[in-house]
């Protein structure tokens, strides 16, 4: 009896002892910053690599380093921790992704990746050193008959139904197809970029989608706090939407010099509403003028209309007069003329003499502004 009731404490001492190591390495690290970390995987983003029920130990990323091709795990939440490889890092964000996901996951910031995995046990091996384990803490090998007669008593009995309940969870969760645990993969969508087109007259917005797609356009405004105006946009792909901008809102932007505004819109898909809000930045740029082979180019680089005030040609000639050149005739090349957005004009200078000046008043961001340019002819 001393014996049988020693190697019962024994028995509990064991238990309890690996209960506790359990919850410690399993739990802990989910609020406290742990060394190391137990995670069982659940669900098939990481497969082949990493299958349902498999365990992974790990270190905290505060005593080892990562980079492209590692496995890492993050927590969005207490008890939702994510196990993904790492495709991508610089200084302000890290890219992973499953190995089994079509699509990465939203950025995360890298003080938000907490461990490396180090090792991975396969769940057949894990759990099946477990049942050993825990059936060999009820049976006394020097003495086997008498042990497993003596030794297994009612609370024996509903331990191990226990563990087998827990074995044929995993099992089942095994046996599970890759397929049909991606056919079951919610719906997601991520921005990937929201950008002024090349003539700055529009605004293309393009996400990244799984299972989602996009079909219109229920509302749109663009916009500042003082400043804003309804706008209008049409879905390309399915996957991103072009918004052109209204060229009264852009010339109230021009005049008043704004550089910065929103986009804010809501969009039907085939899931569900999405609500967006987009900052964007516009430069404005002063036009260009120049001369070339006796031709004046004058280009608007703005996607609002330039206003060219006037135009003048002054003829000179090399023959000092008083010891300065002399002006000998004058011709208007332009007067009150409207350049179209980002458009190009071409002025032809008629040769005469030997040289001539060039000199344009425009309106610029209601400022008038002087330009003189020089065009030799001999």
């Amino acid at each position: 009896m001393g014996g049988s009731g020693k190697h019962s404490e024994r028995r509990q001492l064991l238990l309890i002892a690996a209960s506790l190591f359990i919850v410690l390495i399993t739990v802990g690290p989910h609020f406290f910053p742990f060394p190391l970390s137990l995670n069982i995987v659940w669900g098939f983003s990481m497969y082949p690599s990493l299958k349902p029920a498999d365990m992974v130990i790990s270190a905290s990323t505060k005593l080892v380093s990562y980079s492209p091709g590692d496995v890492v795990i993050y927590c969005p939440s207490a008890f939702h921790c994510i196990i993904h490889r790492v495709m991508s890092i610089n200084e302000s964000t890290v890219i992973t992704k499953g190995d089994f996901n079509p699509i990465p996951d939203p950025p995360v910031r890298p003080s938000e990746v907490e461990y490396r995995v180090l090792l991975s046990i396969p769940a057949w091996l894990w759990i099946s050193l477990l049942m050993i384990s825990i059936s060999l803490s009820y049976v006394d090998l020097r003495n086997l008959k008498r042990s497993l007669l003596s030794e297994f008593s009612l609370e024996a009995f509903l331990y191990i139904m226990v563990l087998l309940a827990l074995m044929l969870t995993f099992v089942l969760v095994i046996l599970q197809s890759p397929g049909r645990a991606a056919e079951i993969s919610a719906p997601q969508i991520f921005l990937r970029s929201a950008v002024l087109t090349e003539n700055k007259t529009a605004v293309m917005i393009s996400y990244s989608t799984h299972n989602l797609s996009l079909l219109r356009l229920l509302s749109c405004s663009v916009g500042t706090s003082s400043l804003s105006s309804p706008c209008e946009g049409i879905i390309l792909n399915g996957t991103s939407l072009e918004i052109a901008l209204p060229s009264d809102l852009l010339q109230g932007f021009y005049m008043s010099g704004t550089t910065y505004f929103l986009v804010n819109l809501t969009l039907q898909t085939d899931k569900g509403e999405l609500v967006g809000s987009y900052p964007l930045t516009i430069a404005w740029l002063e036009p260009e003028l120049t001369i070339e082979n006796s031709t004046l180019l004058i280009e608007n680089r703005n996607p609002v209309p330039l206003r060219i005030m006037n135009s003048t040609v002054y003829y000179m000639n090399s023959t000092a007069y008083y010891g300065s050149p002399l002006m000998v005739e004058k011709l208007i090349l332009l007067n009150e003329t409207m350049l179209p957005p980002m458009g190009i004009l071409r002025e032809t200078i008629t040769p005469k003499y030997n040289y001539a000046y060039v000199e344009v008043f425009y309106e610029y961001r209601n400022q008038t502004v002087r330009w003189v340019g020089k065009v030799q002819f001999s």
